[in-house]
């Protein structure tokens, strides 16, 4: 388990790489003999998609030939091809989805589901370069390590494998009748195009022309990207879908859906007026001169309707809780929309940075963080929050304040993340402890942001937040630059992290599970002692066997000291 973090502890990060960090914490890497200060990677690391995702767009009512239509098709697959090398060829394929047109935005989500495929067969395809490239760091650092005898900083070397083929590409073709063709690269296996991409059902493979026909089988709601995904929020009764139309006469696109979603998620929407609304934008169903939006909560959807003054409604479905609205976009929307002197808040009065008239300063605080934009708005809403204690608030201030931050710790901006997650722990609404485990988790966060976040998890005094901070820790404790601090938390926690720990015994690595062995040797209870007893008798490692039940006698002379403690007392 503490592998990883014993090359740190000697003093070196790894070959090519003069051990120390940037001021992010990133680690400093020079490859091959060049010294650069570059993180040794691929060739071809971050795949991306090239080209446009547009399709090739055809008139309905053009008059057009199946022929002329297969030859537009193998045009397009030439071009495509032309645009690779010789060795990438082999790997390119035409995608022939059909049944298209079932769900509003399905192309758009199409194209995003291929391009996923793509990367995901260029990860395999690049698998082994990579593992090349680590096998030569590892090595090089070794040996870095034995010669440094842990004296300061060392510089080392290693080759870096060049990936055989360049990024993953998807290209959208010609468009037929209820169908539509895509180019993709790299595809080493065409009947696995249906695994890898959602809502879609294979039908046909032609292997000698390296194409595979699929079909759309999507719903009639298509699910959506968006990092507020309302759906992991409300539940569907809870929410209501509003179509905006609009002219384009005034500010540009951008503008005009800003200002859209500021008075489609205005609290004074809601009956009650003082309820947080979010507003979630649909990626697949939105284009220019349209936006799709869920909001929520919203109990009653034709109260909600009749507030609606930002355009005129058109239909009307309570049913199935959909409101289609044509906007009266105003000409001053640019400003609305970003913040100018008639610019409408979230709260409908004229700016973010202050309390609505008879609205409380923590309701407030809370409406900024869900809903606004405003970066001098949030800073002061952070810092009321932080002045306020809990038990200041009404319980009805508690469970706002606890939502809007929950929201936003989904999708954190990164100079707000520290303090969100220090208001998270304050105010510790349910479900905090494993919202900040999933921050730790992630990859998104520097080691040392990690760390930092683990310890501050760890060091709350609640049994939800000591669970959550022992499994976070568990999860990152491989990690190269988690290992030495992951295992020192969980000591720290002692018998809290037993059970997060304990299964480690069992992993396919030697090293992992004599590393357990010891941590539970101390800080393990009777249940680790059983444990330790039973699975080296498992154990076909008979120094590690050995060293297992070493580590049960020492849980035993611990128990044994600690309930003599208790007894002179």
């Amino acid at each position: 388990m503490v592998a990883a973090a014993l090359a740190a502890s000697a003093g070196c990060d790894g070959a090519g790489t003069l051990v120390g960090e940037t001021p992010q914490g990133a680690p400093v890497a020079s490859s091959n003999s060049s010294y650069s200060q570059s993180t040794p990677a691929t060739r071809n690391a971050n795949p991306g998609v090239g080209f446009s995702s547009n399709p090739t767009r055809v008139r309905d009512d053009a008059p057009r030939s199946a022929s002329s239509y297969a030859k537009e098709i193998e045009n397009g697959r030439r071009a495509f091809e032309n645009s690779l090398d010789a060795n990438e060829k082999r790997l390119a394929a035409t995608v022939i989805v059909t049944d298209i047109g079932y769900a509003e935005g399905e192309p758009a989500f199409l194209y995003e589901q291929l391009r996923k495929a793509a990367s995901q067969f260029y990860s395999e395809q690049t698998s082994g370069s990579r593992a090349a490239t680590e096998a030569n760091r590892k090595r090089a650092e070794q040996e870095a390590v034995k010669g440094s005898a842990g004296f300061g900083p060392v510089w080392y070397n290693y080759e870096i494998v060049e990936a055989e083929i360049g990024r993953s590409r998807v290209v959208a073709g010609p468009t037929g009748d209820k169908e539509r063709v895509y180019y993709l690269f790299p595809v080493s296996d065409l009947g696995r195009v249906e695994a890898a991409a959602h809502g879609v059902e294979q039908v046909s493979v032609d292997s000698s022309s390296r194409s595979v026909t699929l079909r759309s089988v999507l719903p009639g709601v298509l699910p959506d990207g968006e990092p507020d995904k309302l759906a992991d929020l409300y539940p569907p009764e809870k929410q209501v879908r509003v179509v905006v139309k609009y002219d384009t006469s005034f500010g540009s696109d951008s503008d005009r859906q800003a200002w859209i979603k500021k008075e489609a998620g205005a609290p004074d929407m809601s009956p009650e007026g003082d309820r947080l609304l979010s507003v979630a934008k649909h990626r697949w169903l939105s284009t220019s001169d349209q936006i799709t939006l869920s909001v929520a909560p919203v109990e009653d959807v034709e109260a909600y309707k009749e507030r609606i003054e930002f355009g005129d409604v058109t239909d009307f479905d309570a049913n199935a809780r959909v409101i289609q609205v044509v906007a009266k976009i105003p000409a001053d929307v640019k400003e609305l929309a970003r913040g100018g002197s008639g610019m409408r808040s979230s709260s409908g009065v004229a700016s973010d940075r202050e309390p609505a008239p008879g609205e409380a300063e923590t309701i407030w605080a809370a409406r900024v963080l869900r809903n606004s934009d405003d970066y001098w708005a949030r800073k002061e809403a952070i810092k009321h929050l932080a002045r306020t204690l809990p038990e200041e608030a009404t319980e009805q201030e508690r469970a706002v304040v606890g939502e809007a931050l929950l929201f936003s710790m989904r999708a954190p901006e990164r100079m707000e993340r520290d303090d969100l997650s220090s208001l998270l722990i304050t105010w510790r609404p349910d479900g905090y402890a494993d919202m900040i485990r999933k921050q730790i988790e992630g990859s998104d966060l520097w080691h040392n942001d990690k760390e930092k976040l683990l310890r501050k998890l760890a060091d709350v005094d609640d049994p939800a937040a000591k669970k959550a901070a022992a499994e976070a820790a568990v999860a990152v404790a491989d990690e190269r630059w988690m290992g030495e601090a992951a295992v020192d938390v969980l000591r720290d926690l002692g018998a809290a992290a037993e059970d997060a720990v304990i299964d480690r015994l069992t992993d396919p690595d030697p090293k992992v599970r004599a590393d357990v062995a010891t941590l539970l040797g101390e800080i393990g209870t009777e249940k680790s002692a059983d444990r330790l007893l039973a699975q080296s008798k498992l154990e076909t490692d008979r120094a590690l066997a050995k060293h297992m039940r070493t580590a049960r006698g020492n849980v035993n002379r611990r128990l044994m000291a600690g309930s003599a403690a208790g007894d002179d007392r």
